[in-house]
């Protein structure tokens, strides 16, 4: 060997190494920042886009024009309601058709209208039998897929995926 040292070889080896690791890890988040970064976002943060309002689907012939469209979360009744509730104040179960693909669910409350596939979602009456006057709860949940489901306190729920779903008052 020559008559000078090796650290210094070994040093400036180690520095170009350092330079080249760290030029690939800027590179890198530089290249996966332009890749992920969306129109409309700054600076990592999203510009949140103006709320659209999702036009309802066509009313069917058999939903009252009273009934208005619910195009958010909805829950109304309780299938446990607090001991004491008067039955006036309760929101009883007291009829389910399907007919012509629109699922009309009826309360002392409220009719709630769905437009759903009767032949899929189709219950006997002895099953529906046994729930009458129960106290019931509805909920309707949106999302990719609207499920209304209805429950009552003798145990039974049931979930349906409706295309769009209506709601007519009949008191408060």
């Amino acid at each position: 060997m020559t008559g000078t040292s090796l650290w210094p070889r070994l040093w400036a080896l180690t520095m170009a190494i350092m330079f080249l690791f760290w030029s690939m890890v800027v590179v890198t988040v530089t290249v996966t920042a332009a890749l992920t970064m969306r129109p409309g976002e700054q600076d990592g943060g999203a510009v949140t886009p103006e709320p659209t309002q999702a036009a309802p689907p066509q009313r069917p012939a058999g939903v009252p024009l009273s009934a208005g469209f619910i195009d958010g979360d909805l829950a109304l009744g309780d299938a446990t309601p607090p001991t004491g509730t008067a039955v006036a104040g309760q929101h009883l179960f007291y009829a389910l058709i399907c007919d012509d693909d629109l699922l009309t669910v009826t309360t002392t409350h409220e009719t709630v209208y769905a437009t759903v596939d009767c032949v899929r979602y189709w219950i006997p009456d002895d099953v529906v039998r046994p729930f009458l006057g129960e106290p019931t709860r509805i909920t309707i949940d949106q999302g990719d897929v609207v499920i209304a489901s209805f429950m009552t306190i003798a145990g039974g729920t049931m979930r349906f995926e409706a295309e769009g779903v209506w709601l007519e008052r009949l008191r408060d």
